[in-house]
């Protein structure tokens, strides 16, 4: 019955109904603990509530859960995949209610342990990259740049084609605009540009950089590249998210 429950949890969330999946793991987490208060049953059910408060943005409550999941963790098996998962997971909660130094912790936790198990892997470039995002919030942008470019070597390596190979590439671009080097950062957003047309021509992701790409345009005073990426952002943002989404401001604010 449990592992249906989990079972069932997933596949709401996946679905997007977040409500159910709560439900469904709420009382697979009932069970788990009744039949074995420490085990990694227990920590499925806590993580797993915790994602779902993440996705619902309630942040808090996705850090009480994450927190609980680490505390058992360490118990029964430290220092292992799992637990860096967590600690990224937290990482992730803490950057979200603007505690940048509590969640630079918990990402250089998870890249100690990841480094550990498999130095190569894209665990590895994930917290990397998250270290680097958290750099550049504080302003650290050097720093960042550290963590960023050998986030996209190790990345490039594992899944060359793939989005968060994209993904990183455009940390990279906005690094980049931010230290006003406009050509680089064109450089690295093109790159991401062209792995996500071939992934998800017609994506949100894909409108988010045609964006960061319109930015770098207008910001190099090329007008007519600039209006022509934020057109193309703006179509497929009003096919994906519906003409009235908060999103659409942010390509009419650049054709403006």
């Amino acid at each position: 019955v449990a592992s249906s429950l989990n079972s069932l949890g997933l596949v709401a969330t996946f679905q997007g109904d977040y409500a159910a999946g709560k439900e469904y793991f709420v009382r697979f987490l009932a069970i788990s603990e009744k039949l074995e208060p420490d085990s990694r049953a227990v920590t499925i059910g806590l993580m797993n509530l915790g994602n779902v408060a993440k996705e619902e943005g309630d942040f808090t409550a996705a850090q009480d859960y994450h927190l609980r999941t680490l505390a058992l963790q360490e118990k029964l098996f430290p220092n292992s995949d799992e637990m860096a998962g967590t600690l990224h997971n937290l990482g992730t909660v803490t950057y979200e209610l603007g505690d940048l130094a509590k969640a630079k912790e918990f990402f250089a936790r998870a890249l100690t342990i990841q480094e550990k198990l498999a130095p190569e892997e894209a665990g590895v470039a994930l917290s990397l990259d998250a270290l680097g995002q958290v750099a550049v919030e504080q302003g650290e942008l050097t720093e960042a740049g550290r963590y960023l470019q050998r986030a996209v070597t190790i990345q490039e390596k594992v899944a060359p084609d793939g989005l968060d190979f994209a993904a990183f590439l455009n940390d990279l671009g906005i690094l980049a605009f931010r230290q006003q080097n406009f050509a680089q950062a064109q450089t690295y957003h093109l790159r991401a540009l062209d792995i996500q047309e071939k992934v998800g021509p017609q994506s949100p992701w894909l409108a988010t950089t045609l964006d960061h790409v319109g930015s770098v345009a207008r910001a190099q005073r090329n007008w007519t590249a600039a209006k022509e990426y934020y057109r193309r952002a703006l179509e497929i943002d009003e096919k994906a998210l519906g003409p009235n989404h908060p999103d659409i401001a942010r390509s009419l604010s650049g054709l403006a």
